[in-house]
């Protein structure tokens, strides 16, 4: 039986009405696990919120067979409902539903409300993974900040289920990272390879024994693909999807999703979920131009945000005056707050690109910095010299690939 078919038999079992089986055949269809609730409903050719009220009556109607459903946040109903199917579907019809174990070590997220302005990133990002081995989030509004390993976070939690083989984060900044997968192998799946052993001979051991399903390899804050990644890469295999977050351009030979700032709605709506909403009503246009003085950065925002939110007393005009006069050094957006994952301020998130170019590109990027926000022209064709023309080529070059400019 197809699962389409499947789908169709347990909306006749469970009683479903001819618009609740297509809301439902629709949402549990594989192809359709990246599509969010509005682009569905879109399809079917109904509002946003009659289709969201079938899916509530669904997971009541189906609840009676699967309790656990009855338990779950509401962001959770449709995972726990998919495994559930999933596992009937492969044990038969007379099986036991049983919700497989997926292992993971994904970091904490933050609540899904709180996650604002890449919606459409996340449904993008998953049918890039369906259709390619590998994908890049890079940055492209030129700076750290714009929440690249929040949003491989948010897509690990929210599509665990398609991955069945487990979900492996890997910090390309921390341990050696093929220790990092030897030691997630033996944690989770017990494969133990012999020490004495090659380490490339370790890890082909445990892609070779790694549990069956798609297998979800992330690889966070990679700023050398040769050195960091390439070497623990498992075999080709349609089971394994890679996923990189990264400061780095990459060329066209692998697939990227650009990740910018923050439009000014999404922008405000981020800032609304940290600091009292009454609060913001009262100055609503001082609250627009911080959020723009901060240029739609995720990172900034949250930290003005946590600030207000610990200054209940300070006005945001007040605050934006302070930040216009003290701009980077103010400590609102000068250190992390200890309540986020992320540990820097804004000043050091810049710094952590800015580090990683020559002389020669800072010097160049120290040059253009001095230029008005402008249409100004650069021909660095006009540059007499052949030597000195290409080392601004590459300085340029570099700015770019580390999207300190555009």
């Amino acid at each position: 039986m197809q699962w389409a078919d499947f789908l169709a038999n347990e909306a006749a079992i469970h009683s479903l009405s001819p618009e609740q089986t297509a809301a439902f055949v629709e949402r549990l269809k594989t192809e359709n696990s990246g599509k969010s609730e509005a682009k569905l409903a879109s399809e079917l050719n109904i509002g946003a919120a009659a289709f969201k009220k079938r899916m509530t009556e669904i997971y009541d109607k189906f609840a009676q067979s699967y309790p656990e459903l009855a338990s779950s946040e509401s962001r959770g109903k449709l995972e726990k409902l998919r495994a559930c199917l999933t596992a009937k579907y492969n044990g038969g019809q007379d099986a036991h539903p049983t919700v497989k174990e997926i292992y993971e070590n994904i970091p904490p997220a933050v609540p899904f409300e709180k996650f604002v302005g890449h919606e459409a990133e996340l449904q993008n990002l998953h049918q890039q993974l369906q259709t390619s081995r590998q994908v890049a989030i890079a940055a492209v509004a030129g700076m750290g900040g714009v929440g690249k390993t929040e949003l491989a976070t948010q897509y690990a939690k929210q599509h665990l289920e398609n991955y069945q083989g487990g979900v492996c984060w890997l910090s390309a900044q921390g341990i050696d990272v093929g220790i990092q997968i030897l030691r997630f192998a033996q944690l989770k799946f017990k494969l133990i390879a012999p020490d004495d052993w090659e380490l490339v001979d370790r890890l082909r051991y445990c892609w070779q024994n790694w549990q069956q399903g798609e297998v979800l390899l992330v690889f966070d804050d990679v700023t050398d693909y040769k050195i960091q990644v390439q070497p623990y890469l498992p075999p080709e295999s349609p089971q394994f999807k890679v996923l990189l977050t990264t400061r780095l351009g990459f060329d066209r030979t692998l697939p990227q999703l650009p990740l910018g700032v923050l439009k000014p709605l999404a922008a405000m709506k981020l800032l609304k979920s940290l600091v009292d909403r009454e609060r913001l009503k009262s100055e609503p246009w001082v609250a627009r131009k911080i959020c723009k003085f901060l240029g739609y950065l995720p990172l900034a925002l949250e930290l003005v945000g946590r600030y207000l939110d610990t200054m209940p007393d300070l006005s945001l005009e007040k605050l934006l005056k302070r930040l216009e006069k003290k701009r980077l050094e103010h400590e609102a957006i000068a250190k992390a707050n200890p309540l986020m994952r992320y540990q820097y301020g804004v000043a050091e998130a810049f710094a952590l690109s800015w580090e990683q170019l020559d002389e020669n590109a800072q010097g160049v990027g120290c040059w253009l910095s001095l230029y008005a926000l402008a249409d100004i022209p650069l021909y660095v064709e006009a540059i007499e010299d052949d030597d000195e023309q290409e080392l601004w080529e590459k300085a340029i070059a570099e700015l770019r690939k580390l999207h300190l400019i555009q």
